[in-house]
């Protein structure tokens, strides 16, 4: 294990993931001079622009990955709508059930080609990335999607209606 990541691994807790914060930050700007951000809330999660994913609870990023954020994040949603809007392009007030949400990156695409009429029911059965999906719809202020998970069915959920 390489230095760099005993450093991460030591600052990745409670205590020290201001600094990670900081430092991941700081690098990712430094490496591809954009509009990035790196922050812990119960998740990391990473801002590119105005785009939010919660992507895991350690910091597990790579420095390689971190200099091409942007692009990353602009090539995965070219690649969702692609996948997805093939044959059928959603339409304004359209509802779209998303089974196997993930961490929310479709929902982000199924959200925008819905608009504030349409809604999405995002569905994600397992309990750690169904909490990745709530961050990543919370942090990206996606009214019309509602995060569900069969663990969670019948509780309220602050911040999702």
């Amino acid at each position: 294990m390489t230095l760099t990541r005993r450093l991460i691994r030591f600052l990745d807790h409670p205590g020290g993931r201001v600094v990670l914060s900081r430092l991941g930050t700081a690098y990712a700007r430094s490496r591809n001079h954009l509009d990035v951000q790196v922050f812990y809330d119960d998740a990391w999660i990473r801002r590119v622009g105005q785009r939010f994913l919660a992507e895991s609870f350690h910091f597990d990023w790579q420095a390689g990955a971190m200099a091409q954020w942007k692009e990353d994040l602009r090539d995965v949603l070219d690649m969702h709508r692609g996948w997805w809007f093939y044959r059928y392009q959603p339409a304004a007030g359209d509802v779209i059930i998303d089974v196997g949400a993930g961490i929310g990156d479709d929902a982000l695409i199924f959200s925008k080609a819905v608009g504030k009429q349409g809604r999405i029911l995002a569905i994600e059965a397992h309990p750690v990335t169904f909490k990745l999906l709530e961050k990543t719809c919370y942090y990206n202020r996606l009214e019309n999607t509602v995060p569900d998970s069969l663990r969670t069915r019948g509780q309220t959920r602050p911040g999702f209606h």
